[in-house]
């Protein structure tokens, strides 16, 4: 499994390659990353929720199937949002 800050989150290419090889990745994305979920066209920022969405659309126009994990820790302002092509939550977060 492949782990990547938030500099490789424009890298949606990049992630589309991981995909069609089957290799595994976990990203950290900035808050203002626009996602579906749940059939709404939002940014991260603007889910304010928390918890394991399967299979969101990341990415206007590849629209990358992925699975979204959202922790939020009161001390800090911003969410940890973690995207993968992995299916198991707890180990997505485990793993960054």
């Amino acid at each position: 499994m492949l782990i990547f800050d938030r500099g490789f989150a424009r890298g949606q290419h990049l992630m589309q390659w991981f995909m069609r090889r089957k290799i595994r990745f976990v990203i950290r994305v900035c808050k203002n990353a626009g996602v579906t979920v749940l059939g709404n066209v939002t940014t991260l920022k603007q889910l304010n929720r928390t918890g394991f969405f399967p299979k969101v659309v990341y990415h206007r126009s590849l629209k990358l199937r992925l699975n979204l994990y959202v922790a939020r820790d009161n001390n800090f302002d911003d969410p940890m949002c973690l995207i993968s092509n992995y299916v198991y939550e707890l180990k997505i977060f485990i793993c960054y």
